[in-house]
């Protein structure tokens, strides 16, 4: 079976980027906007969903079903997590970057 870093449902815009080729079971969830973050107990980042993804990546349904590359990169600054997310198609790219502060929901417990 092949891994797919991705699953898109275009019947309710949510994008899911997994991060996950182990499968192991996510410990808890964190919330942040119309994202969730799906955590494994060791503190790994399993997976991003994100809701209204077409909206709020600016990319149409039918390009995001269609993606060449999908993937989520955590990295650990001092007091600061960024998540990168970057996906893109054969024709647009799009990154995105959040950073957030250690001490917000359980960030500290984050390991890139």
């Amino acid at each position: 079976m092949v891994y797919k870093k991705y699953e898109y449902a275009d019947d309710v815009d949510v994008l899911y980027i997994d991060n996950n080729p182990e499968r192991k079971k996510p410990k808890w969830n964190l919330p942040i906007g119309n994202m969730v973050i799906d955590v494994a107990s060791n503190g790994k980042v399993l997976g991003i969903e994100i809701y209204s993804a077409s909206k709020f990546l600016n990319f149409s349904p039918e390009h995001l079903n269609n993606l060449k590359i999908a993937e989520v990169r955590v990295m650990k600054m001092r007091n600061l997590i960024t998540f990168g997310i970057f996906i893109g198609t054969a024709t647009e790219k799009c990154n995105f970057q959040l950073g957030i502060t250690k001490d917000e929901n359980k960030l500290s417990q984050i390991i890139p």
